[in-house]
């Protein structure tokens, strides 16, 4: 089987996914956080999280400005999950659904990439600061010092530090671009491995 075929044989499954979250609003449950405590560990087992990996995965290779509705949805459901889950460390599933939701450059979204970069120690470290100024930084400013936001002159500090200019913003952007390409031709192997074995996490029958 070629690289090509194995490509949309894996990609079948999260593609109709993502074809029924567009189509039926109704399906989004399935991809919220669901949180279920294991009996015998302190741990917390998400049960929805392959499926919402899956539809985040097919959504990187289908890109259209009428999703920001459902990207806003998993990335909420993302930063859910991190907090009530994952007590350390930030995988690429947290970066890709904040990048996707800030490729659409809305100020209002400024909030949302803060709590993600606020839920831990390992997120305010790893989830960038330029999630938060893809509108600009002018307007991101101009938004935080119009809110009433706890954290509003925190995050007023860090986005008008010097060091952030739109021109970096605009570098930050290529280089997710690049680490999350549209095309699934421009995807390298260890991407594929990674995304494949979230999706298979759980036990769907697409």
């Amino acid at each position: 089987m070629s690289t090509a075929a194995e490509q949309d044989r894996l990609l079948r499954g999260p593609r109709a996914a993502l074809e029924r979250a567009r189509h039926d609003q109704s399906t989004w449950a399935d991809l919220a956080y669901r949180g279920i405590q294991d009996t015998d560990e302190a741990a917390v087992t998400d049960r929805n999280r392959s499926a919402r990996s899956a539809v985040l995965w097919a959504l990187q290779y289908d890109r259209r400005p009428q999703d920001l509705p459902l990207l806003r949805f998993l990335l909420q459901q993302q930063i859910t999950h991190y907090r009530e889950a994952i007590p350390s460390g930030m995988a690429p599933d947290l970066t890709l659904a904040g990048f996707l939701v800030a490729e659409h450059r809305q100020v209002d979204d400024l909030w949302l990439h803060w709590d993600a970069k606020s839920i831990s120690f390992d997120t305010a470290l790893g989830y960038h600061l330029h999630h938060l100024l893809t509108a600009g930084i002018t307007a991101s400013a101009e938004a935080v010092r119009a809110s009433s936001h706890p954290d509003r002159d925190r995050i007023l500090g860090d986005i008008t530090s010097a060091r952030h200019t739109d021109t970096a913003v605009e570098e930050w952007l290529d280089q997710q671009r690049a680490r999350f390409p549209a095309d699934p031709a421009d995807e390298g192997l260890k991407a594929w491995a990674y995304h494949a074995a979230r999706v298979r996490e759980g036990d769907h029958r697409w």
